[in-house]
């Protein structure tokens, strides 16, 4: 219709809009018991009356007050009693949809009640005497528009009346007597109650377990192993989480360091729990073969079902969203946000990135930051006592295995940042700097300062100094002076060389005060033959020493003469444990003396 067209027809009907007088008219006047002249005239007073006291530049059809007992009636006369019900339950009524729709609009257009304002226009454009029943989109726009607001928002507020409204047709914009949908969904949605099945099976389906240990709800501190792997620990609620977190059973738990935890978002979960009734109720919908329905309504539930399973993935990892990480004396809390629609990625791998990029969790571990934060106060620390520390202590670094420590400090060793050793005679021995060497974190192996492992290798104490030592040592002229000497040297810092030419020089003084023969001066030796009583725990230093033999000798045989006294083993255990390993060694016995 032109402009000009539809002005002429407003003027000739103003007050009213002209599709008011259309719809009475046209569409309830066919009825054989409307009244057409009389009954449009009473209604139109009716609503003018009503309207009377208001500031409105126009009557429309949105503006006709269906809570009016006497517009009501005039109504429902003619499309039957059953319709005062619904009425109520869909537009009039607090809790009806359409006044839901009102609330959801936002607050600058609260005042305009677009919600109510199109249902009513859609509930006078469902009737006639007729076939024709039902509005289009255009006609409810124009139907409830105002001035002061674009149609759009007409629109929307039919949009969510489908949504909400239990009598709406779904196959068009009228009014039934007959449920749609959405009364069926909210009637089925009303009998689940039950929904921690449902939620454990979807978070199950978003786990990989691939990067960490999933412990899933677990009942019992003791569920949850107490050892050095990382583990996340998904909560149902995070009341527990301190507890789990201090207590391995009855016992306290050692590994804190090692546990994450992922609690819901509690702002979510009223969301969330609605979503998972809708999405159970539209597949219990599907499987109903009693419901009356049609075709296109089976389509619009074959929809529904779809696309709920489609959103599970993304709605509980938007309810799972809170990552708690152990500290001192509370938890650092991290959200992960809202998820990315259609992600593919499980949580528990966007968790382990998540922090892995926020060097929560580190798979590399720079040899520096190790020897700043252990070795910057202290001349050594033990290796094992670096791991223990990094796995127990709660806010520690967190680092993916053991195996991150052992190659820091291989890697340090090798620069040159600090060495490895041990302690003998209550001092540090540095036994591996700037060479390749792993480590094996175990008892009494030590990280040693590189100014330490410098002097042993380098220094030692000054030639002056030195040559002083000497002196003493070829002055001495008794075997007491000389232990004397040699105990006050051996308390200095000698170099590796340094302790060699001391330990020389203090064999021959003591060979020529006791008058024992000197050995012939010799600048080489062409052979080698060494019987040695080793003690336990050294013959890693005898391992040492042959790769050096073999640099200098073409042929380095080495002999291993065991004796083991005051206790006893049994047949089996020394054919299966020792002569096994002997065998499988390939090694030979040349004498066996067993007792």
């Amino acid at each position: 219709m032109e402009k000009s067209d539809y002005r002429e027809r407003f003027i000739a009907s103003f007050p009213f809009q002209p599709e008011v007088i259309d719809v009475l008219y046209k569409r309830w006047g066919s009825f054989p018991t409307f009244q057409r002249t009389r009954g449009v005239l009473r209604l139109l007073s009716l609503v003018v009356y009503l309207l009377k006291d208001t500031q409105r530049p126009f009557i429309r059809l949105g503006d006709f007050d269906l809570k009016n007992d006497e517009i009501k009636r005039e109504l429902i006369k003619h499309i039957g009693p059953e319709y005062d019900s619904i009425i109520a339950q869909d537009l009039t009524s607090r809790a009806a949809g359409a006044k839901k729709v009102d609330r959801s609009l936002g607050n600058a257009y609260t005042p305009f009640s677009f919600g109510s304002v199109a249902a009513t226009a859609i509930f006078l454009y469902s009737f006639s005497g007729g076939p024709e029943r039902g509005a289009t989109i255009s006609e409810v726009k124009l139907a409830s528009c105002d001035p002061s607001s674009p149609s759009s928002i007409v629109v929307e507020a039919v949009s969510k009346l489908k949504e909400n409204l239990f009598y709406l047709s779904d196959e068009g914009l009228f009014f039934t007597n007959q449920p749609n949908l959405n009364r069926i969904l909210l009637t089925r949605m009303e009998c689940i109650t039950d929904l921690k099945p449902e939620e454990k099976y979807l978070l199950t389906g978003t786990l990989a377990k691939e990067y960490l240990d999933i412990l899933l709800w677990p009942n019992n501190s003791k569920d949850i192993a107490d050892t050095n792997r990382l583990k996340l620990v998904i909560q149902r609620n995070r009341d527990r989480c301190k507890e789990f977190l201090e207590n391995y059973g009855e016992c306290p738990r050692v590994y804190r360091n090692t546990l994450i935890f992922l609690c819901p978002l509690e702002s979510e979960r009223i969301n969330f729990e609605s979503f998972l009734k809708k999405k159970l109720a539209w597949q219990l919908i599907e499987k109903d073969k009693t419901l009356h329905i049609t075709d296109e309504q089976k389509k619009e539930i074959r929809y529904r079902t779809k696309k709920t399973e489609m959103e599970a993935k993304d709605r509980i990892r938007g309810l799972y969203r809170t990552v708690l990480l152990p500290l001192k004396d509370e938890f650092k809390e991290i959200d992960l946000g809202i998820p990315t629609y259609g992600a593919e990625t499980t949580i528990d791998k966007e968790i382990y990135e998540r922090l892995r990029n926020e060097g929560e969790i580190l798979e590399r571990l720079a040899p520096l930051s190790l020897k700043e934060k252990y070795l910057k106060d202290r001349d050594y620390v033990e290796t094992k006592n670096i791991l223990e520390s990094l796995f127990k202590t709660p806010g520690e670094i967190r680092v993916v295995s053991d195996e991150v420590l052992k190659d820091c400090i291989k890697e340090g060793i090798k620069q040159g940042l600090f060495g490895v050793g041990d302690i003998e005679n209550e001092k540090p021995i540095c036994r591996h700097f700037k060479d390749e060497f792993s480590p094996e974190i175990v008892d009494g192996e030590i990280l040693i300062k590189a100014e330490l492992c410098l002097l042993e290798t380098k220094g030692g104490i000054s030639d002056e100094v030195f040559q002083l030592c000497i002196k003493k040592i070829r002055q001495s002229q008794t075997i007491e002076i000389l232990n004397k000497v040699a105990e006050e040297i051996y308390l200095s810092n000698l170099s590796t060389n340094q302790k060699e030419i001391i330990e020389g020089e203090i064999k021959r003084k003591r060979d020529e005060l006791t008058g024992a023969t000197p050995l012939p001066h010799r600048e080489k030796y062409q052979e080698i033959s060494l019987k040695l009583n080793v003690p336990a725990g050294k013959l890693s230093d005898i391992v040492r020493m042959i790769p050096y033999l073999k640099t200098k000798f073409n042929q380095v045989k080495v002999k291993v003469e065991i004796s083991a006294q005051e206790g006893e083993i049994t047949i089996s255990d020394y054919e299966d444990k020792i002569k096994e390993t002997i065998n499988q060694s390939n090694m030979i016995v040349e004498d066996e003396n067993l007792k």
